[in-house]
């Protein structure tokens, strides 16, 4: 199975920098977490060893895990996640193995779920609900999450997905380009079309140590929460 990540390689300096970095800001024991890249291993991966434990790093490994571990701080309530473009199934991976009782869907193209099928059973991970339509989605979850998904959506398409967010969850995750001009092959976000008197922002921030260290675009990092 070969999957395609449009990412920074990895290299050991860039690997060992985004550890340094989870390491500071969540002040995780990556040794004692219990996962790492692997499956999702590559000529460009790269393996650190202490003790005589090893621990495999990749630069998509830490993009994903900064986002669970993002979430996690938040003291977020939930039990069951959608994600709007979960490609081949890294972050639900995550999701899963160190929250095993979340229940976990994904909604992407039929060529991308197909992918996350056979990865996530590679990775021996089960729960996973894979949708193709809207049609299917539950009446309900209590996170949405949209990893660079958003952004490559037509204006129409992306405002459609807001209707849903806005009456399907209670928390949302962005992390997305912030606007058009940082990375111009795609639309961006320049503002996302919520009714602001029912959502209230629990985290933002502007270009995420864990990207910006070696990109230049512009990400935008949010956690919105409902209003009860």
């Amino acid at each position: 199975v070969m999957c395609y990540e449009h990412r920074t390689p990895s290299t050991a300096e860039s690997s060992l920098e985004r550890f340094k970095i989870i390491w500071k800001m969540f002040e995780v024991d990556m040794f004692n977490l219990g996962i790492d890249a692997r499956p999702s291993v590559a000529e460009d991966s790269n393996i650190l060893i202490v003790d005589g434990k090893e621990l495999w790093l990749t630069n998509i490994f830490f993009w994903h895990l900064n986002t669970y571990l993002r979430i996690s701080m938040q003291n977020i309530e939930a039990s069951s996640i959608l994600e709007i473009g979960g490609g081949y199934g890294a972050l639900a991976r995550i999701f899963r193995q160190l929250s095993p009782e979340l229940a976990y869907d994904i909604i992407d193209f039929p060529e991308c779920n197909k992918f996350a099928e056979v990865y996530l059973k590679l990775a021996g991970v089960e729960g996973v609900t894979h949708h193709e339509s809207t049609d299917t989605l539950k009446d309900r979850y209590d996170l949405i999450i949209s990893k660079a998904s958003l952004q490559e959506m037509t204006p129409q398409d992306r405002d459609k997905w807001m209707e849903l967010i806005e009456s399907s969850c209670n928390y949302f995750y962005s992390l997305n380009y912030a606007d058009s001009d940082s990375h111009p092959e795609t639309l961006g976000i320049e503002s996302l079309n919520l009714d602001w008197s029912k959502w209230r922002i629990i985290h933002e921030l502007i270009n995420p140590e864990i990207i910006s260290i070696d990109s230049n675009r512009k990400w935008r990092e949010l956690i919105l929460e409902r209003i009860k």
